[in-house]
């Protein structure tokens, strides 16, 4: 485009007078690949004033000049049409004559097509006012398109409401060259107003309308990803209509699988739940079988991957032991396919590869055949938590599955270390396995128990911590701690993180009430005055949670019963009692609690700073 047609487009008389001063009519006759010639790019745009003076210049040849827009050949009375600006297109009619409004571009498109595609009512009335109530029958010659057709398309939901208020309901089941009806061009494009407009009119009956493929209007939202279409077609026709088929046997969540298009995936699967996952399309094939293969050029994308993750989260691992009327599994499709990315999301999903979820669900010969083919490198992968198949066997407790990847590894297995440092023993503690634990301690001898993670923590402070949000008190927990303090004595509840916490510290911050019984039991009520390296007791570190849960309530109550009122006294390094504590943290719940013991007196004690606990 040259600067005398940007001119035109932006509406700069003035800069357009100074170049025609300069370059004279040869200008009127530039055209460019983006705007046409510059009568076409005033048109569009609607200034009045530019549209005025290049015709003064060029006459009413310039009313004449056709841009090959994408092969339409379009006048500047079409353009000015699209815009959906009255007073251009009135002047245009006003010089050119009432034949103005006749003329079609190339592919047969008239001016009340283009004034549709514009979505101006205004324009579209004074069209039929001029020409009569029949123009709405009109359509483009090569495409069939009706200006029901093209409102809907473009998303003009006004127009289409007028255009069916001036009695072409009949036009509703209309269909162009494509097969396309206006409600499935709305569907196509992502138009849920216009669909609305339409349903309005026309009601349940246009959910059964196909394309030439039987795709319906969910099937085409489903493949685009048009979430907005999709809940609205489930608003009107429930969820039947995610057991619409079209041609090929595909439903609208095989559709969406095939497309990846994890979205549209994820409102259906709000509606249908668990059942889709079961649709087969053809060739018997599953969603997981889609979306591995994909089948259009968009298969093998990050859309894919996303939607192979989604059905593996909704499905679990039976997902990809599923089978097409080939027997082929997704993973082979997506290898057949070459999708390298499909098969790394199926390979390692959550992180894990496949030997970490034999590992966790103790598939002994699985694990065997896994190292077959990979190797002793396969002990060596990691997740994205950082833990190896040993951490991940330590951890669930399966003995057999340990065992067997030990006599493969042998002992610098037991050197290999996950998140924060932790060693295979301590994952053992930390849920809870005491015959895991005792088989790790057999292996590592006198190493085992003296293995620390990057805080300094040893195995019994693991056990004493459990696994955060989930149970961690529970009778494999204790018999852990028992277990430990048996082969290390006593002086395992000396043992100190970097942080100078105690086994019994860490208990208490994580309201573990009969691990703290266990510890109490062996070393009395010296852990009760073990202090951290900022002072804290452990009456402290169980007043110092947000998140009170009733074993935060229930440590707190037992230690003032083995230590007595005096535990409300102690001080941290800062001058803090465990009050000021519970109400730094506005733990209400803990400060109900010792406020029952210790009364009144609480609320005067002043920290190193003077403060009370207000």
């Amino acid at each position: 485009d040259t600067p005398f047609i940007l001119a035109a487009c932006c509406g700069h008389l003035d800069a357009l007078r100074a170049m025609y001063a300069k370059g004279g009519k040869p200008l009127l006759q530039q055209k460019g690949k983006g705007l046409g010639y510059a009568i076409h790019a005033a048109s569009w745009k609607g200034h009045l004033d530019v549209v005025k003076q290049l015709i003064e210049w060029g006459g009413k040849a310039e009313l004449d000049k056709r841009w090959h827009k994408n092969g339409w050949g379009t006048l500047p009375i079409h353009e000015a049409a699209l815009s959906g600006d009255l007073a251009t297109f009135n002047y245009l009619i006003d010089v050119g004559g009432i034949q103005q409004i006749d003329k079609r571009d190339y592919v047969g498109s008239s001016t009340f097509l283009w004034a549709a595609r514009g979505g101006s009512i205004d324009i579209l009335k004074t069209i039929r006012d001029r020409l009569g109530p029949e123009v709405i029958k009109e359509k483009e010659v090569c495409s069939r398109l009706s200006a029901l057709h093209h409102a809907a398309e473009k998303g003009h939901a006004p127009a289409v409401w007028q255009l069916l208020e001036w009695e072409s309901a009949e036009e509703i089941d209309k269909r162009d060259s494509t097969s396309y009806t206006p409600f499935i061009l709305g569907a196509l494009k992502g138009h849920p107003i216009v669909m609305k407009v339409l349903y309005e009119k026309a009601g349940a009956r246009l959910l059964e309308q196909t394309e030439e493929e039987g795709l319906f209007a969910i099937h085409i939202a489903a493949d685009r990803g048009y979430v907005d279409v999709i809940n609205q077609l489930l608003e009107w026709g429930g969820i039947k209509e995610l057991e619409k088929r079209r041609d090929d046997s595909s439903t609208p969540f095989l559709q969406a699988a095939l497309a990846g298009q994890v979205e549209a995936a994820r409102a259906m699967y709000a509606k249908g739940g668990k059942p889709l996952l079961e649709q087969k399309g053809q060739l018997g094939q599953f969603p997981i079988h889609k979306a591995a293969a994909g089948g259009t050029l968009r298969a093998g994308k990050p859309g894919h991957v996303a939607v192979v993750r989604q059905l593996l989260e909704w499905g679990g691992l039976g997902e990809l032991e599923k089978r097409d009327e080939d027997d082929d599994t997704p993973f082979i499709l997506a290898a057949w396919s070459g999708y390298v990315d499909v098969m790394e999301a199926m390979y390692t999903k959550f992180g894990y590869f496949a030997i970490h979820y034999a590992a966790e669900k103790g598939h002994v010969a699985a694990v065997n055949k896994l190292i077959a083919w990979g190797g002793l490198g396969e002990l060596e992968r990691r997740t994205k938590l950082d833990r190896t198949p040993l951490h991940i066997a330590a951890l669930c407790g399966q003995l057999d599955v340990t065992r067997l990847m030990y006599a493969k590894g042998e002992k610098k297995l037991l050197e290999q270390q996950g998140d924060g440092g932790k060693y295979p023993i301590h994952y053992a503690a930390q849920n809870g396995h005491v015959a895991a634990l005792n088989q790790l301690i057999e292996w590592d001898d006198e190493n085992a128990l003296d293995r620390r993670t990057q805080v300094g923590a040893y195995p019994i402070h693991a056990a004493g911590a459990g696994v955060l949000g989930v149970d961690g008190d529970s009778p494999g927990h204790v018999a852990v701690v028992k277990q430990l303090v048996q082969r290390g004595g006593r002086a395992e509840l000396n043992k100190c993180t970097a942080g100078g916490a105690t086994p019994f510290h860490t208990a208490a911050v994580n309201g573990r009430i009969e691990i703290m019984k266990a510890m109490y039991a062996a070393g009395g009520k010296a852990l009760l005055s073990a202090r951290t390296s900022e002072g804290l007791l452990p009456i402290h570190r169980a007043a110092g949670e947000e998140d009170v849960s009733d074993g935060h309530i229930a440590v707190v109550k037992q230690l003032i019963e083995w230590g007595g009122v005096k535990q409300l006294k102690e001080k941290t390094s800062a001058g803090n009692t465990p009050f000021h504590t519970a109400a730094f943290n506005g733990s209400i719940e803990l400060m109900n609690t010792m406020y029952a013991v210790g009364g009144k007196p609480l609320l005067d004690a002043r920290n190193n700073d003077g403060e009370l606990p207000i």
